[in-house]
């Protein structure tokens, strides 16, 4: 008997205030197989917003946004939405800060240098509930 393959893309919606991180992170999930990115935006309402509309499976979320902080956003979303896995893309290595993020529920933290191949694993493992935090090449 064949085992059921899924091939339904994991749903993306990211919220980073760079513009230009934005554009390369969307680059990069395009060429990802089985991932699509369904929304973006630049600060922590509109991206908590696109959550509510779209629903994704993984919240792609920067920590340092205007307005709504993204500590803010990924307790919401966590509370609100608990079905979206939150992973957490930084450019600080503020482990105490993961670590109550994912003591919190946030299922992921990723520091933004690694954002190539490790990306699109981090975002494949977090969809199937696993956690995952990459801090190092």
């Amino acid at each position: 008997m064949a085992e059921h393959v899924n091939t339904q893309p994991v749903r993306v919606v990211i919220v980073e205030d760079d513009a230009m991180f934005v554009d390369a992170l969307k680059a990069r999930l395009k060429r990802a197989e089985g991932i699509e990115v369904v929304a973006s935006a630049q600060d922590g309402t509109a991206g908590l917003d696109l959550v509510a509309q779209h629903r994704p499976d993984v919240l792609l979320l920067d920590l340092g946004l205007p307005g709504m902080s993204g500590d803010e956003v990924a307790q919401r979303v966590v509370t609100s939405f608990p079905d979206v896995a939150v992973l957490v893309l930084t450019g600080y290595p503020d482990f105490n800060r993961a670590k109550t993020l994912m003591d919190q529920g946030v299922r992921g933290f990723l520091l933004k240098t690694l954002f190539g191949e490790r990306l699109d694993a981090a975002v494949r493992a977090v969809a199937r509930g696993q956690r995952v935090m990459l801090s190092a090449p």
